[in-house]
C-alpha cells in the first residue's frame, strides 16, 4: 500500500524503487494491538525516505492505509 501511494501521490515509477533494496523491520508480535494499524507509520517512513523531509520527532500515529493511500479508522487508540 505505501509504494502504491508513493507512486500515485509523487509520481514515483516503479523504478525509482528498484534503484536500491528496502529492508523494513517489524517484529512479530512485539506489541498485541499492531498490525494493519502500523500502515500510516510505515507509510509516513517510506515518504521521509524518498523526499527526503524530515518526520517531527514529538508526534505519534497510528492508522490503517488503503491501496489508495486512504487513512482508515482504527479502534483502541486509548489502549495504544
Amino acid at each position: 500500500a505505501a509504494f502504491n501511494y508513493l507512486e500515485q501521490t509523487f509520481k514515483f515509477k516503479k523504478e525509482d524503487f528498484e534503484k536500491n533494496s528496502y529492508h523494513l523491520h517489524v517484529p512479530q508480535g512485539a506489541i498485541p494491538k499492531d498490525g494493519p494499524s502500523a500502515g500510516v507509520t510505515i507509510t509516513t517512513a517510506l515518504v521521509s525516505l524518498f523526499t527526503n523531509r524530515r518526520v517531527k520527532n514529538d508526534i505519534a500515529m497510528t492508522g490503517e492505509i488503503s491501496l489508495h493511500g486512504d487513512v482508515l479508522p482504527v479502534g483502541g487508540i486509548k489502549e495504544k
